[in-house]
């Protein structure tokens, strides 16, 4: 019981770093794309 409680305030505690990484993964992933939109045609 006390395990998920434990997992939760984790989680909370480090949503900022999630949120950082999942905006770096959408920047590399939009610099790609945009890469790819020039170079292709």
């Amino acid at each position: 019981m006390a395990v998920p409680v434990i997992f939760l305030s984790y989680g909370i505690k480090n949503r900022h770093i999630f949120i950082y990484l999942h905006i770096k993964v959408l920047s590399v992933f939009l610099k790609t794309t945009t890469v790819f939109i020039v170079y292709l045609p």
